[in-house]
């Protein structure tokens, strides 16, 4: 990576990857039933997206300017409330279930290597411990309860 970014740059790189990111978990949203798609196109956004904005939330810590720390910590922010309104995304989650239940009732779960089952059962089970499989009522109240906590981590 090139250490020279503007502040501008800072911002505009980070809301272009996670625009691209939930591109990706919305064609996954709206295409349910493809294993492959699922188990490897996701999770590839998600770690491209992050390692990028990683790497631009360095600058928070180590530049002389003011606006470039600030520009970074902005950046930052936005990583954060994209992942709490990514983690609560209910058509991915139901995307990721209908891939599993296919596998498994088709045969293909057999097909598939360790690794691969693995990453199926994962990304489900991440689901899972993210209130995906509550009730309406009850995602809305944790969806709520992660952004306060977001802003708790933000202000301290």
């Amino acid at each position: 990576p090139r250490w020279n970014h503007t502040p501008e740059e800072v911002l505009s790189i980070t809301k272009q990857a996670l625009a691209q990111n939930k591109a990706v978990s919305d064609r996954v949203g709206l295409n349910a039933i493809s294993k492959l798609y699922v188990a490897c196109t996701l999770p590839l956004a998600n770690a491209e997206a992050e390692a990028l904005i990683i790497c631009l939330g360095f600058y928070q810590n180590v530049s002389l300017s003011k606006e470039l720390q600030d520009a970074s910590n902005d950046a930052e922010a936005l990583q954060w409330d994209f992942n709490v309104e990514e983690s609560v995304h209910l058509d991915v989650f139901k995307s990721k279930a209908a891939a599993e239940n296919n596998l498994r009732k088709s045969g293909g779960w057999e097909k598939l290597s360790d690794e691969q089952c693995r990453l199926v059962e994962k990304m489900v089970l991440d689901g899972k411990r993210a209130g995906l499989a509550l009730p309406e009522k009850e995602r809305e109240i944790l969806m709520k309860l992660k952004k306060e906590l977001l802003q708790a981590c933000l202000d301290f």
